[in-house]
Protein backbone atom coordinates (compact mmCIF):
# COMPACT_ATOMS: atom_id res chain seq x y z
CA UNK A 1 0.00 0.00 0.00
CA UNK A 2 1.06 3.59 -0.51
CA UNK A 3 0.97 4.21 3.23
CA UNK A 4 3.51 1.42 3.72
CA UNK A 5 5.87 3.04 1.22
CA UNK A 6 5.44 6.46 2.81
CA UNK A 7 6.26 4.99 6.23
CA UNK A 8 9.32 3.26 4.79
CA UNK A 9 10.42 6.49 3.08
CA UNK A 10 10.05 8.40 6.35
CA UNK A 11 12.07 5.69 8.11
CA UNK A 12 14.74 5.92 5.39
CA UNK A 13 14.97 9.70 5.81
CA UNK A 14 15.07 9.47 9.60
CA UNK A 15 17.90 6.91 9.34
CA UNK A 16 19.60 9.19 6.77
CA UNK A 17 19.99 6.31 4.29
CA UNK A 18 21.48 8.32 1.45
CA UNK A 19 23.28 7.19 -1.68
CA UNK A 20 25.88 9.66 -2.95
CA UNK A 21 24.35 12.26 -0.63
CA UNK A 22 20.84 11.86 -2.06
CA UNK A 23 17.70 9.94 -1.17
CA UNK A 24 16.46 7.31 -3.61
CA UNK A 25 13.36 5.10 -3.54
CA UNK A 26 15.26 1.77 -3.57
CA UNK A 27 16.35 1.95 0.09
CA UNK A 28 12.72 2.44 1.11
CA UNK A 29 11.82 -0.72 -0.79
CA UNK A 30 14.73 -2.49 0.88
CA UNK A 31 13.27 -1.58 4.27
CA UNK A 32 9.93 -3.04 3.22
CA UNK A 33 11.57 -6.21 1.92
CA UNK A 34 13.47 -6.58 5.22
CA UNK A 35 10.06 -6.57 6.94
CA UNK A 36 8.84 -9.33 4.58
CA UNK A 37 6.43 -6.98 2.84
CA UNK A 38 5.39 -7.95 -0.67
CA UNK A 39 6.70 -5.73 -3.44
CA UNK A 40 5.00 -5.80 -6.82
CA UNK A 41 6.03 -4.58 -10.24
CA UNK A 42 3.84 -2.64 -12.62
CA UNK A 43 5.06 -1.49 -16.02
CA UNK A 44 4.13 2.15 -16.46
CA UNK A 45 5.84 2.49 -19.84
CA UNK A 46 9.22 3.26 -21.27
CA UNK A 47 11.28 6.34 -20.56
CA UNK A 48 9.57 9.52 -21.80
CA UNK A 49 6.42 7.49 -22.43
CA UNK A 50 5.07 6.85 -18.95
CA UNK A 51 8.30 6.80 -16.93
CA UNK A 52 10.19 10.03 -16.40
CA UNK A 53 13.57 10.33 -14.71
CA UNK A 54 14.04 13.63 -12.91
CA UNK A 55 17.51 13.12 -11.45
CA UNK A 56 19.47 15.47 -13.68
CA UNK A 57 18.62 18.76 -15.41
CA UNK A 58 18.40 17.09 -18.85
CA UNK A 59 15.79 14.65 -17.50
CA UNK A 60 13.75 17.47 -16.01
CA UNK A 61 13.98 19.52 -19.19
CA UNK A 62 12.76 16.57 -21.28
CA UNK A 63 9.86 16.03 -18.88
CA UNK A 64 8.89 19.70 -19.00
CA UNK A 65 9.19 19.81 -22.79
CA UNK A 66 6.87 16.82 -23.11
CA UNK A 67 4.55 18.31 -20.50
CA UNK A 68 4.31 21.55 -22.45
CA UNK A 69 3.68 19.68 -25.73
CA UNK A 70 0.88 17.70 -24.10
CA UNK A 71 -0.51 20.90 -22.62
CA UNK A 72 -0.76 22.34 -26.11
CA UNK A 73 -2.22 19.09 -27.42
CA UNK A 74 -4.93 18.75 -24.76
CA UNK A 75 -5.51 22.46 -24.09
CA UNK A 76 -6.56 21.67 -20.52
CA UNK A 77 -5.20 24.50 -18.42
CA UNK A 78 -6.52 23.08 -15.15
CA UNK A 79 -4.50 19.89 -15.59
CA UNK A 80 -1.02 21.44 -15.37
CA UNK A 81 0.27 23.65 -12.54
CA UNK A 82 1.08 27.14 -13.88
CA UNK A 83 4.68 27.02 -12.56
CA UNK A 84 5.41 23.92 -14.63
CA UNK A 85 3.94 25.55 -17.70
CA UNK A 86 6.07 28.66 -17.16
CA UNK A 87 9.17 26.50 -16.86
CA UNK A 88 8.26 24.39 -19.89
CA UNK A 89 7.55 27.44 -22.03
CA UNK A 90 10.91 28.99 -21.15
CA UNK A 91 9.40 31.91 -19.21
CA UNK A 92 11.14 30.73 -16.02
CA UNK A 93 14.88 30.22 -15.82
CA UNK A 94 16.62 27.42 -13.93
CA UNK A 95 15.86 23.81 -13.43
CA UNK A 96 14.24 23.68 -9.99
CA UNK A 97 10.53 23.55 -9.51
Amino acid sequence: MAADFVSAAEEMIEADLRVNGEFYVAPAYNLLIAKSEKIGVYNIGSEADGMYGLGIPADLNLFLELLFQRKLQYKNEDYFPPRLLERASGKEQGCGL
